[in-house]
């Protein structure tokens, strides 16, 4: 375990300074943020506690932002100006309780209510996903037997379609199209790449989002 947390002391400066963060589950945050009002209303000095959770922290993003923080708190920085500098970690809310709880001297409190607040968010987004599970599980399941019946169903059908010599209705025409394509190497080289641009594409805005993606 020592030989653990020293190791992420060598290597997290280095292979974080100057690349943008990747957000902290909103779990980890609440936890990290709830620590750190606690050991604040004990009497701990707010320096010596964000570097307890630098030191403890499981989540590298959190550990290497706080242990910052402390250093440029240690220099005579404020900590709302520090977490300005990782908009990345914390989001505007969370920048804008802390600025008004050092600005009122009542920092412990505020950082309570924002650990609640993220334990709330966490708990609605754990509720969604599980929501979502049953959904997702179904489409999954439709498109596996839509692909299978397109691989191996309607090859069946063409015979049979070319033994009555009638003309095919546009939709059916189109899924014997598409099935002929997809019984192709090159369908694949093409779709695939695709697919996966789509979704880094779509995973890069979707953590682009303000609140819910914090």
């Amino acid at each position: 375990m020592t030989g653990l947390r020293e190791k992420r002391k060598i290597l997290k400066p280095k292979s974080m300074k100057g690349r943008r963060l990747k957000r902290p589950p909103i779990k980890d945050l609440a936890v990290a943020t709830k620590q750190l009002s606690s050991m604040i209303r004990t009497g701990l000095p707010l320096l010596e506690s964000l570097t307890i959770i630098s030191d403890t922290s499981e989540n590298a993003t959190i550990s290497y932002s706080f242990k910052q923080i402390a250093s440029g708190i240690s220099k005579g920085s404020t900590m709302s100006e520090m977490l300005d500098r990782y908009p990345e970690v914390f989001n505007e809310m969370y920048r804008a309780l802390v600025n008004a709880g050092e600005t009122s001297g009542l920092l412990p409190s505020t950082l309570d209510r924002q650990a609640k607040l993220l334990e709330s968010l966490a708990k609605i987004k754990s509720q969604i996903k599980s929501a979502m599970a049953y959904p997702s599980a179904i489409a999954i399941l439709t498109l596996i037997i839509v692909f299978i019946m397109m691989l191996f169903v309607i090859p069946i059908f063409v015979d049979i379609y070319d033994q009555s010599g009638a003309p095919l209705p546009g939709i059916t025409q189109f899924l014997i199209d598409l099935s002929d394509q997809m019984r192709l190497t090159q369908f694949y080289f093409r779709a695939i790449p695709s697919l996966i641009a789509f979704y880094f594409f779509f995973k890069y805005f979707s953590s682009r989002s303000a609140f819910p993606s914090q």
